[in-house]
């Protein structure tokens, strides 16, 4: 109903959720318009032509990958492998060293040395 309080009219309602099923149904079904199933067949049946006529390494690549296309239960994952990430390493300072120009700052900065002088 809408805002209006009037009734929702069917024309109004999109093909998906006139079609759409929900409990016990087994996997999810597209409605399919007649004149797409010859087409689907039709590029079946070219695939299957081109298949035929690679050489055999290329019709086994081919035909590992319809059936894990057609089975994906069958493909074996393994666990995810922990690596040492490429960041900073830990425990190392991120302080810089100080520049020779720096060093030199520093040592005028404190104050003037006295040079020892020889008694004369």
């Amino acid at each position: 109903m809408s805002q209006h309080r009037r009734p929702v009219d069917l024309t109004d309602v999109h093909v998906f959720w006139k079609t759409l099923t929900v409990g016990d149904e087994e996997g999810v079904h597209r409605v399919h318009e007649d004149s797409e199933m010859p087409n689907a067949l039709r590029l079946i049946d070219e695939s299957l032509e081109v298949i035929k006529k690679a050489n055999p390494d290329q019709q086994m690549f081919y035909a590992h990958a319809i059936h894990s296309l057609i089975h994906p239960e069958s493909i074996e994952v393994e666990e995810p492998i922990t690596r040492q990430h490429k960041g900073r390493p830990k425990r190392t300072s991120t302080r810089r060293e100080l520049s020779g120009w720096e060093h030199v700052e520093k040592a005028c900065a404190s104050g003037p040395k006295t040079i020892p002088t020889s008694g004369r």
